[in-house]
């Protein structure tokens, strides 16, 4: 159920349902293990073309029906399950394990009649297809294609062991898998009131495709101890979505400087610039800013800078000019300045070759590091100097030819930084043409 109380002809009424009884109503088909949606299909009411066996046969039949002839295991409870939908989905090369009410066509009629002792049970069978009714709390009846009447031991959620038929152990086991998918998208569920109930129906939808995401990167991530949590999975997400859809600052800046007058862009006799320092300011969006745009550039293979940020702080050892090319992204001060880390390029979700882990930045003031690489090791340490702690190292044979350097910072904490640069030749268009350029 999708919470909604606006005026709709698609909005149904559970009084069963717990966190929502009014709503537009989801059919889902859903991986039992782990929750991953499949499918969704929305009950649109009784309107259109049904087949003679039902709704509930249809419903199934329709979720199903791009899975059939791989022999996958279905189970549903008894608002759908009925002895023609376990034989049609078994010529489809499909099991099927359900809950069923007793009165439903082509059930044995003495099971209408009979009450099962508790912890007792009572089996027919029609070829592959098993009819159980079992007395438990209360008289449940089973039928199932996959399983077999036979009693194991097994053990409840509050650790009492205890023997049920293997069919009472499959469905208790495997049959969470839709209310599993829910508790997914529960906590981060934003709740939003809304006249338009599209717009709840959207939310939903978009919050069960990230709960999937999810699902598969820790699936492809099962072996590394460092991946990313539920919450800082979401975050990244959210952040990439909003990127740089944001308010515009619309705060009163500095009036902008006259214009240079003529007379200052003629052409000059060269000097040296000795020693300069660069200030760069670099926004929240996760962009890259070229330090070859600034003069800097990656031939010496060592970087000296100071940096001012409270976190994510990002420096790119490029092999080309552009982010889409292979590159070496050095992470300080990342996960609100918890880690620092190398990866083999810019995705959140690569793994991480080698990580300190410890705050490196400080909101209020700057940090000196030191960069340095060969054809195979890049080192990261502090001090501007070859005197400073290293706490970064890592080697491959050989490295990708680093030919550009970029820097960035994200989440929510602008970068101030300062290159220390060797004297360098240069004039005075390339001061006029190289911005935030500032010298001692």
């Amino acid at each position: 159920m999708v919470g909604f109380k606006g005026r709709h002809h698609l909005v149904q009424y559970m009084p069963g349902k717990k966190s929502h009884r009014w709503g537009p109503k989801w059919h889902v088909l859903a991986e039992g293990d782990t929750g991953y949606v499949n499918t969704l299909s929305l009950y649109c009411g009784k309107g259109g073309a049904r087949s003679q066996h039902g709704s509930g046969f249809d419903l199934v039949t329709d979720l199903v029906n791009p899975f059939y002839n791989k022999w996958h295991h279905v189970l549903v409870d008894n608002a759908f399950c009925s002895p023609h939908l376990c034989h049609y989905l078994l010529e489809r090369n499909t099991y099927i394990t359900g809950t069923v009410r007793v009165h439903r066509k082509g059930m044995p009629s003495s099971f209408k009649r009979i009450r099962v002792p508790k912890g007792e049970r009572e089996v027919r069978q029609q070829g592959q297809l098993m009819a159980m009714k079992y007395g438990d709390r209360k008289q449940v009846t089973f039928l199932s294609t996959f399983s077999d009447p036979r009693i194991i031991p097994t053990t409840n959620a509050r650790g009492v062991r205890r023997e049920v038929p293997t069919v009472v152990n499959l469905y208790n086991k495997k049959m969470g898998g839709v209310d599993l998918g829910d508790q997914h998208i529960q906590s981060y569920d934003p709740d939003v009131r809304s006249l338009k109930m599209w717009k709840k129906l959207l939310i939903n939808m978009i919050l069960r495709v990230i709960a999937n995401a999810y699902l598969i990167y820790k699936q492809v991530n099962r072996l590394n101890r460092r991946k990313l949590s539920k919450l800082q999975f979401w975050t990244s997400v959210c952040t990439e979505l909003i990127g740089e859809c944001r308010n515009p600052n619309n705060e009163r800046g500095r009036p902008s400087m006259s214009a240079i007058p003529l007379r200052m862009t003629g052409k000059h006799y060269p000097y040296f610039w000795q020693g300069a320092d660069i200030y760069i300011t670099t926004p929240k969006t996760r962009d890259y800013t070229l330090l070859s745009n600034y003069g800097i550039s990656a031939t010496d293979r060592v970087l000296t800078f100071q940096e001012k940020a409270c976190s994510n702080a990002y420096v790119g050892l490029m092999s080309g000019n552009t982010e889409t090319e292979p590159l070496y992204e050095i992470v300080f001060g990342g996960y609100s300045n918890t880690v620092s880390f190398i990866r083999a390029g810019k995705s959140i979700t690569l793994p991480r070759l080698v990580e300190f882990a410890g705050p490196v930045l400080d909101c209020s003031q700057y940090k000196e590091f030191r960069i340095t690489w060969d054809d195979n090791t890049i080192n990261v340490s502090h001090g501007l100097d070859d005197s400073g702690s290293t706490f970064l190292t890592w080697t491959s044979a050989p490295l990708w030819p680093i030919q550009n350097i970029g820097i960035s910072t994200a989440y929510g904490s602008n970068g101030e930084w300062i290159f220390h640069t060797q004297g360098k030749k240069i004039t005075p268009d390339d001061i006029l043409n190289t911005p935030c350029m500032l010298m001692n």
